[in-house]
């Protein structure tokens, strides 16, 4: 399972995020940043420069295992992933009842 053509949000913190795609295996729940983002920066004299922060945010990637994960509530246009201590926010979702149930059902086959 995956989040389709148009990207999601994982939402690290109130002033941090990264867009790209959610992929659901049988074994973990998988983020990968696609190469849009959105490019925040500065113009110097005419010439826009890019802040490297965001530009480095197309190479995130990461994977929870399954068996990690302790609890997935939906949230107002995404899911919220409990997993080894730390909580994942996904949002612009959409069809979060099908996520949460298909993480569900993957964490218990």
């Amino acid at each position: 399972m995956d989040t389709g053509f148009f990207p999601i949000t994982y939402v690290k913190n109130f002033a941090s995020s990264t867009n790209g795609k959610l992929y659901l295996t049988n074994r973990r729940l998988v983020f990968k940043a696609g190469k849009l983002q959105g490019v925040g920066g500065v113009a110097a004299g005419g010439i826009f420069v890019p802040n490297l922060k965001d530009v480095n945010k197309s190479k995130e990637f990461f994977a929870i295992a399954l068996s990690d994960i302790t609890a997935v509530d939906t949230v107002w246009a995404g899911i919220t992933v409990n997993a080894a201590g730390q909580k994942y926010k996904f949002g612009g979702m959409r069809k979060t009842n099908e996520w949460q149930e298909a993480i569900s059902r993957a964490m218990n086959s």
